[in-house]
């Protein structure tokens, strides 16, 4: 007893009572995690999300002659669709090196001014479209992007127009509507043959047939049809 109160006194001789002890395994542990944090390039001090960190480093990529860029991508104010908040979206393109990235939110541009202003930043070309809920009884969605200043000018005329006739989160477009607003904006669509005639007739010339791929066998089968389709539209 009385050697453990010896060595407690010098211990605290040598300035340890204000420090904390720390035990082997502890030591390790910390150590452990600074190395998982510095494999992972975010600061200990990081406190949002990963994704949201510009200490991301971007990866040297081999640059195709036809790059790819995602078109088809939801922020978190797509609720239930999506919970990525438009500054990760923006540190994901950056960090694969996409040379630019589209923000489709179903029935609004919310999230557009935070995800240009991160793209500015970050040196990615911005687009910005939504993905509207189509009034018909079965339903269904129809992409449209923007192309020019009177596209955007369009577009929000557009959303106002959809959700004047119907209640709070359930806006609805018609074709005829969709036609009326239909100048500076084109669209992108996975439809079948005689829909995506019908919106090569509204967006003459801007229509996209759009090929998805997941590696499943019933996609395959889907896109063999849409590169067909989007042979007899030329």
């Amino acid at each position: 007893m009385g050697r453990e109160i010896a060595k407690h006194r010098r211990w605290k001789e040598r300035g340890g009572a204000g420090r904390r002890h720390i035990s082997p395994r502890g030591r390790r542990r910390s150590a452990s995690r600074r190395r998982a944090r510095q494999r992972l390039s975010v600061p200990s001090s990081t406190s949002g999300s990963f994704f949201a960190s510009p200490s991301l480093p971007r990866k040297n990529l081999q640059v195709n002659t036809r790059p790819y860029a995602e078109l088809r991508a939801a922020s978190a104010f797509s609720f239930l669709d999506s919970a990525a908040l438009p500054e990760d979206l923006i540190a994901i393109a950056a960090q694969r090196d996409l040379p630019a990235m589209a923000l489709v939110d179903r029935n609004g541009v919310y999230g557009a001014p935070r995800f240009h202003a991160a793209a500015k930043k970050a040196g990615v070309q911005a687009r910005v479209g939504a993905d509207l809920a189509l009034h018909e009884a079965a339903g269904g969605h129809l992409t449209v992007l923007v192309e020019n200043c009177t596209g955007y000018k369009n577009l929000c005329r557009l959303l106002t127009a959809g959700a004047l006739t119907h209640p709070k989160g359930e806006a609805r477009y018609s074709w005829k509507l969709i036609e009326e607003h239909a100048a500076g904006l084109r669209c992108l669509t996975r439809a079948d043959e005689a829909t995506v005639h019908k919106i090569s007739g509204i967006f003459k010339g801007r229509t996209h047939v759009e090929l998805q791929r997941h590696f499943r066998r019933d996609e395959e089968h889907q896109n063999v049809r849409l590169v067909d389709l989007a042979r007899k539209l030329r």
